[in-house]
Parts: C-alpha cells; structure tokens; sequence
C-alpha cells in the first residue's frame, strides 16, 4: 500500500519535471533539441459570391475624399440625430405594423383612393399652423383627382385651397383655387446688402385661381403651360414684437416702402416651364444624369398704379449616383430674373426670391428680395425609408440689381441646410429642415439666419 508521504513525494516531481522540461527545451547549447519548423499557412483567396471582380478605387471615389471631409460634420448630424433615431423609430414602428394601422384609419374606400390627415407646419419665426388635408383619386370618373386644404393658425391666419386635376396618358389639366390671409410675413429690404437685423413685419392677404396643363413627355421631363389671376393686399404688422414695415420706413431702415405695399394689386399671370432629364423611367432607370430647367412669367396689373413684370429663369442640375443605391451627389447652377414690361413697376412680392421653399432653404422665407439671383448648390441625397429619403445641401448666392449687374464674390451669401423629405412628387409633401444662412462676405459671412421648420410644407 502506497502511504500518503509516497504520494505527496511523486506529486512533487511530476509538479518539478513539468515546471522544469520547458525551460530546458528553451536552453540554449548543443544538447538543446531544435524547435519544430512550422510552415507557414498558404493565404487564400477572398471569396467571391458573384462574377464581379473585386472593385478596384478609381479616380471617382478618390475625387469624392475632398467633399466627404467638407460634409462630415454634417454627417455625424444625420447619422446621430437623424437617421438612427429615426431607424429606430421605423423599426419599431414595422415591427408593431403602425404604418398599415394608419394607412388603413386615414385612407378609405375598396382601393384605399380616398382619405385625409392632419397637417401641420411649424417654421420657428413664424406662426405655426394645423389643419386638416383631404384627398380623392379617380373621384367622379376615371383620372379626376381633388383634394382640400385647410389650416388656421389663429383668428387671423386662416389658409384653404382645392384642387381638382383631370389625367390621361401623359397629360394633364389642373384647376386650382388658394386663399391665404395671415400677420407674420417678414421683409428685410430688396437688393444684395440687406441684413437681419432689418426684420420687419406685415400682413397680406392673397387669393388666386389657376390653371395649369402639363404634359409628360417622361416621368422626370415636362412641359407646363397655364395662367393666374390673383388678388394681393397688405397691411402693418407686429408680428413677434418686430417693427411693421411702415416702422421700417420711419426709421431709415428703408428708403421707401416696397413697391405696391400701400395699393395692393390685381391682376393676371400666364407661365410655362420646360424640363429635360437625361435620366430614363422605370425601377431600373439610373440616378445619374443631367436635368435642365427653364421657366418664364409675365404678368400684368392694370389700375390706377401700373404694375406689369416678366420672370425668367434657367437651372442646370448635375446628378451622380456614387455607389448604385440612390446615393446621389448633384451640383446645380441657376439665374433668375424679374424684370418691369415697359415703364411699369415690378410688385415686390413678383420680385426674385430665395428662401423659405426655393433656393437656398437655409434663409427663411421673405429673407432675400431683388432684380435677379444667382444660385450655385452642392446636394447630396440618401434613401431613409421607402417613403422618405435625408437631404444635406450647401449653396452660396444672393440677390441683385437688374441682369446681375452688380453681381460680385463678395456679394455672395452661404447658405447649408440638412433634413429629411417625402419622396415623390405629392400634393401635401413632408419636410423636416434645419438651415443656417450668412451675411455677404464683405459683412464678415457670420451665420446670422437660422431656420429649422417641421410639417407639411403646403405652398400657401
């Protein structure tokens, strides 16, 4: 019988042989046995899973390093507070099948053609608004599609329109009826050298008839033709503390009011518009490709005071889709023009204007004022959603005299905005923005304009 003292020994020189052996297997000398050689494991290839080769950088993906870094803070933005946020949202959302809950509660009838929501519109400076939008496809007979707006933001901001569009083939006729009355529209002056701290305020009043023909020759190019008739009156405001425009007068901030302020006008309008895209139709058509827009108005109000103008315009818009996925970088340049017919004068509100819904989003609307415009815009555009797609877009422009005669480098504003939009072309789109507009580089180009807005943004 092995005693405990034994085995308490043996275990000692196994524990001695297995803390020793390493080290005299490490032991340098001729004794010493040579280490096993391990070959080295042959590399294998990178698999493939279709007949792609393995994309190689080009000089296009090289060329895009220099606006990635320019719109990486904007990046962050989307990526932090937009879209995981947001990704978040939706999945929860698709997982508890809201969207068909309320597609199925706001939308009625056998093909759900029929409907209504709620719209509201919240653009900070001004007052928000809510209301209610109705919609009938292939109402009364095939092709007819109406809808209703209506929204109120207080006794007296009230705003309704109806549209009523008859479609066939690729045409189509359009009767429209809008009505605005409402006390916080801002103006800060006409011309490149107006500034923010010119704010001022007043009421208008605003009704309109239209019609309008279109003919789709494809889905992104078109040709419009139609006129408008329409009544505008205006009045003092002090909307938000700020002084009224007459205010404005009083203290030198403007050397006269703005053309037809104190009369008002009526009168008529005829417009066309042609677009040309280069791009095809269909799911599969590409993203990239060139898109040419030019539109004219002239328009005429006959009384005691003559007022009569002609709008022009030309934007040319390059797209490129960068990785085949609706990731689309486009550069766009456009000028834009108001002209008087004859001795006539121009109303202010017929004059050239950026901000609010056109170009350069970053100012608010009724910021800039003038004669003609220059515009040139970087955007980039990314699919969210199957129903929403982010925008982040960068601009410098401005206002100018008559035919950009004073047009100069530093005259010229920035103006950046990022946000997400409804896809598609809708009567009642969707819009979340936050925006930032400068003062003219020779005023310092300081941020001076901020603009963050959320709702539907009906072009009342």
């Amino acid at each position: 019988m092995i005693s405990l003292q034994s085995f308490r020994v043996s275990l000692a020189v196994v524990a001695a042989a297995v803390i020793v052996s390493p080290a005299i297997a490490r032991a340098d000398g001729p004794h010493a046995p040579d280490p096993p050689q391990r070959s080295e494991p042959e590399k294998k290839p990178i698999p493939h899973y279709d007949d792609r080769p393995p994309a190689e950088p080009d000089a296009g993906d090289m060329a895009l390093w220099a606006p990635r870094i320019l719109l990486y803070p904007f990046y962050l933005f989307s990526e932090y507070v937009v879209r995981r946020p947001l990704g978040a949202l939706v999945t929860w959302a698709e997982r508890k099948d809201v969207p068909r809950i309320l597609y199925d509660f706001f939308a009625f009838g056998p093909d759900h053609k029929a409907g209504f929501a709620p719209i509201i519109l919240v653009d900070f400076g001004f007052a928000p608004s809510g209301g209610l939008y109705f919609f009938w496809d292939d109402a009364f007979v095939k092709g007819q599609d109406f809808s209703i707006h209506g929204s109120t933001g207080g006794e007296d901001w009230v705003a309704g329109s109806f549209r009523d569009r008859y479609r066939w083939h690729n045409e189509a006729v359009t009767f429209r009826m809008l009505g605005t009355a409402r006390p916080d529209n801002a103006f800060f002056g006409t011309g490149a050298r107006s500034v923010e701290a010119d704010r001022t305020r007043y009421g208008a009043t605003k009704l309109e008839t239209s019609l309008l023909y279109e003919n789709h020759m494809s889905k992104k190019s078109v040709f419009e033709a139609g006129f408008a008739v329409r009544s505008l009156s205006f009045r003092d405001s002090h909307y938000s503390g700020d002084p009224s425009v007459s205010d404005g007068v009083a203290s030198g901030r403007f050397a006269q009011q703005p053309e037809a302020f104190g009369s008002g006008y009526v009168g008529g309008e005829s417009r066309s518009r042609l677009a040309l895209d280069s791009r095809g139709d269909g799911p599969t058509a590409s993203r990239s490709g060139i898109h040419m827009e030019m539109e004219g108005a002239v328009g005429e109000a006959p009384g005691t005071q003559h007022y009569g103008w002609a709008r022009y315009d030309t934007i040319v818009r390059g797209m490129y889709d960068v990785n085949g996925h609706d990731r689309v970088v486009a550069l766009s340049a456009g000028a834009f023009f108001a002209d008087p017919l004859g001795d006539a004068k121009v109303p202010f509100t017929e004059l050239v204007t950026l901000g609010g819904l056109g170009p350069m989003p970053g100012f608010v609307p009724g910021r800039l004022y003038g004669r003609s415009a220059f515009v040139a815009t970087m955007k980039y555009e990314w699919p969210i959603w199957m129903w929403l797609h982010g925008t982040v877009q960068a601009s410098i422009g401005n206002v100018f005299g008559p035919h950009l005669d004073d047009a100069r480098p530093s005259l010229l504003r920035a103006s950046g905005a990022i946000g997400i939009a409804q896809i598609g072309d809708t009567d009642n789109p969707l819009q979340v923005l936050v925006g930032a507009g400068s003062e003219t580089f020779a005023h310092g180009g300081q941020l001076d304009s901020v603009r963050i807005l959320i709702g539907t943004t009906h072009g009342y």
